[in-house]
Parts: structure tokens; sequence; C-alpha cells
């Protein structure tokens, strides 16, 4: 994948929410495994996928919500067809310790979510 450009991946980068492949993006938790949903920030750092809360509309990173190792994550699934995908964003789900973990409205974040599944993939 290639390096993703711009002030929120740098940011990101330089913050150390997510490592030099720039995986940080907000997207909506439709189910996370204390109930919790609404917009989150993830961010891949190393082996370790991290669930920040999002506080406002200002992409204002709230508490870390939850660190889950890759190798801990089963049941990848990616979808989006091209209304979906023109409509509502990307939508991807995994299950942790048992869980699913859901979300949607990932918007141009496809190369993104591809590599937290091929790293999850080789965890």
């Amino acid at each position: 994948m290639a390096k993703p450009e711009g002030k929120f991946h740098k940011k990101m980068m330089d913050e150390g929410y997510c490592d030099d492949r720039g995986v940080a993006f907000c997207a909506t938790a439709t189910s996370l495994p204390n109930g919790e949903y609404g917009i989150v920030l993830l961010a891949l750092h190393g082996d370790i996928l991290s669930i920040y809360d999002v506080l406002d509309m200002h992409n204002t990173i709230g508490d870390r919500l939850y660190e889950i190792p890759l190798q801990k994550m089963d049941d990848f699934q990616m979808a989006a067809s091209f209304l979906g995908e023109m409509t509502h964003g990307y939508a991807f789900r995994f299950t942790y310790c048992g869980v699913v973990c859901s979300f949607k409205n990932c918007f141009p974040m496809k190369q993104m979510i591809q590599t937290i599944a091929d790293a999850a993939a080789e965890a």
C-alpha cells in the first residue's frame, strides 16, 4: 500500500497513533465488545489495532477503547457494493474474543482496510 499523505495521516504518525504504514481512519462502529457504538478512530501500529473514541465533529480523539492484537482477530470480512460504496462507504467486521466488531462509513479506506486484513492474516 502506498503511504497515505496529508495532514491527518502525518499527525497520526507523528503522535504515535499509527506506524509508518499510515493506517488510521475514522468509521462508525456499529458493534464493539462492550456494546459501544458511534464514531471511532481505528489505527494500526505494529501488530495492534487500536480503537479510540472520537469526541466531536472536529475529530478530537478521546480514550483508547480497545487494543486488539491482530493474532486474536478472526473471520475478517470486508464488503462493499458499488451502490453501497457510493452511499455508505466500505463496511468491515471481524471477531475478537468471540464478539463481532463491525464498522461502516469507511469511505476512501479500502486499501487501509485491506492492509489490516492482510496483517491480521499474517499474525
